[in-house]
């Protein structure tokens, strides 16, 4: 009973979802054998009678004092419980097959039901069925190993891809450290390198500039204004600080001067009249009895009642304004490279006024008559520019830069139409300290 029980639970254990159908040769065996029935050799009844008389003729002649002798006759052993016992042993072995969970119950029920079972199978034939029963158990044993071991690869494929997989991540992430590392390590060791650049810089600043205006209207007197004027280049000069805020942006200022002159054509010189000084926008310095007219103005000319002594003389009128100048100015870098650097400047100046005087110049006189009594004493102006840079060394750079300056307050109100402006070229060594 114990060894039954030890069958089931192994049986139920390793074949708890796993159903296998014995191939259909098993069960075809098993249906032959229980169908086929055992011959009876019938004995003719002649031979049955011949044979008693004669046994009871031979006895009756060797024990003739025995009369009353109780003849047993063979008791032949029903056969019906060993083919029951027989049956039940090949069902359950059915029925092992198909749920081995309940082979105690089955066998017990086949016991109840199958007492009066008449078949017999001869003992040769019953180990057949045992022994083939026996081959299915170990295929069926040897297809759950199978399937275990199939399992257990599956687990130890998994679990190599997973630790390929790891070890590959594992290898990138270090692989991406050291290029950080190394491009750290290299990005410092260019700092070190590169030369520690001041934010102060220093140059001296020289320039090429000259005077225009939007208007026509002339600097002098407005009956000047069909007049043609000339502008004639002037130098500027000065000296000029930066101050380096971020790697683009610059603040730029320092203390230069800048020259204005404006010529004034075709101006005609009236000497010995009654009348002079008929400017009204000059302060004369001396008590001269010049009069000045446009050349194109004769009816002006005509109307001042000319003398017989007085002479008219073509000549020029030169108006010279010079400023000191205080730019504040921001630089803003649009393109580096090794060699060269570009930038827009934008800013403005405050401009005092130093120097103004007005000088005629003629064939028969040339001097200075007085200065403008309309221009301001303090002047601003708007500049725009670009500033090209050539990197001579590492603390010294050529620099040239032109330059456009509004003037926004040189004369005073009502005074004269004109709005002049400076277009100048200006270039300088700029050093690093």
């Amino acid at each position: 009973m114990t060894e039954d029980k030890k069958i089931e639970r192994l049986f139920q254990e390793n074949l708890k979802d796993f159903e296998v159908q014995p191939p259909s040769l098993v069960w075809d065996t098993i249906e032959s054998e229980l169908t086929k029935k055992k011959k009876r050799r019938v004995l003719p009844i002649w031979w049955l009678s011949s044979g008693v008389a004669s046994l009871v003729i031979i006895g009756l002649l060797l024990f003739p004092e025995i009369k009353n002798t109780d003849i047993n006759t063979p008791v032949y052993q029903n056969e019906t419980n060993k083919n029951i016992d027989n049956q039940n042993s090949i069902k359950t072995e059915k029925q092992i097959y198909k749920t081995p969970v309940t082979i105690v119950e089955n066998v017990k029920n086949e016991d109840d039901t199958t007492k009066n079972t008449s078949n017999y199978i001869e003992p040769k034939d019953e180990l057949m069925v045992s022994t083939k029963i026996e081959n299915e158990e170990k295929k069926t044993a040897t297809s759950t190993v199978s399937l275990k071991g199939l399992e257990v690869d599956k687990k130890i494929a998994m679990k190599n891809l997973l630790y390929e997989s790891l070890h590959l991540k594992t290898k990138e992430r270090e692989l991406e450290k050291k290029n950080f590392i190394a491009e750290v390590t290299k990005e410092l060791e260019t700092k070190e390198d590169q030369p520690k650049n001041s934010k102060w810089s220093v140059s001296p600043v020289v320039g090429i500039t000259t005077s225009e205006s939007f208007t026509k209207a002339s600097a002098i007197d407005s009956n000047f204004n069909e007049n043609k004027v000339s502008n004639p280049e002037k130098l500027a000069y000065g000296l000029s600080f930066t101050y380096q805020i971020n790697d683009k942006l610059f603040i730029k200022s320092g203390l230069q001067v800048q020259n204005l002159s404006f010529n004034t054509q075709d101006v005609v010189l009236v000497s010995n009249t009654a009348m002079s000084n008929n400017l009204q926008n000059i302060s004369f310095s001396n008590a001269d009895n010049f009069l000045y007219f446009s050349a194109s103005d004769s009816e002006d000319i005509n109307s001042v009642g000319l003398t017989n002594s007085a002479s008219l003389d073509d000549g020029v009128l030169e108006q010279d304004i010079n400023y000191i100048e205080f730019p504040l100015e921001l630089k803003y870098q649009l393109f580096t490279s090794d060699k060269i650097q570009t930038s827009l400047i934008s800013g403005f100046s405050s401009l005092f006024l130093t120097q103004n005087s007005i000088t005629a110049r003629a064939s028969n006189f040339s001097g200075k008559i007085g200065e403008a009594n309309n221009l301001n004493s303090v002047n601003f102006s708007v500049n725009f520019g670009v500033d090209l840079e050539f990197m001579l060394s590492k603390k010294m750079k050529f620099n040239i830069n032109p330059m456009f300056k509004s003037q926004l307050n040189t004369f005073s109100e009502n005074s004269t139409n004109s709005k002049p402006y400076i277009i100048g070229v200006y270039s300088g060594v700029r050093f690093n300290f």
